[in-house]
């Protein structure tokens, strides 16, 4: 194996690993498991189909890039990685406006806390990217991108999840 896949591999275990602690600090019970009653679970799975379809559209219009614009406008793993990106966002912003995305046991307030770190991270390595020149190569968007724009989603679910507590908060004073 060679020491790319190697890293991918530790890169991998990383990554679930910090998955896990991640899914323990946030839940209010101590548990990984989320937990979701049945109103919640309708509005995710709404969420999850408006998202694949956006990746599904997202993916032809990808797919046929080159033959319409005639020039590459993005590296193709930083495409893919956009269209997951958006996907998620669909389902982020959908879920959390409709009271779905965040579990019955989950502390909404370390979630939004590791948002705005993700954010921040993300941002910080597009920003790397920018000063050292390597965000566009050749007139093709690159990996740095990619962060640039997993930094919008963070932000902007911190955004929707804001502007939606505010509003439930002016409903319940009028009550």
């Amino acid at each position: 194996m060679s020491y790319y896949g190697m890293g991918v591999v530790c890169g991998i275990l990383v990554g679930l690993l910090l998955m896990v602690v991640i899914l323990k600090l946030t839940k209010t019970d101590g548990s990984l498991k989320c937990k979701y009653d049945e109103r919640q679970q309708l509005v995710r799975g709404k969420g999850f189909q408006y998202a694949f379809f956006t990746l599904m559209i997202y993916d032809v219009l990808f797919g046929i890039r080159e033959e319409v614009f005639g020039f590459r406008l993005v590296e193709d793993m930083t495409g893919v990685f956009i269209g997951i990106i958006l996907g998620c966002m669909v389902y982020a912003v959908y879920c959390i406006w409709h009271d779905g995305y965040y579990s019955l046991n989950e502390n909404r307030g370390r979630v939004q806390m590791l948002f705005l770190l993700i954010g921040l991270v993300n941002f910080l390595l597009s920003l790397r990217g920018i000063i050292h020149g390597t965000m566009m190569e050749d007139g093709v968007l690159t990996a740095p991108f990619s962060n640039l724009f997993c930094a919008v989603l963070m932000f902007a679910l911190c955004g929707v999840t804001f502007v939606k507590g505010r509003i439930a908060g002016k409903e319940t004073d009028d009550i």
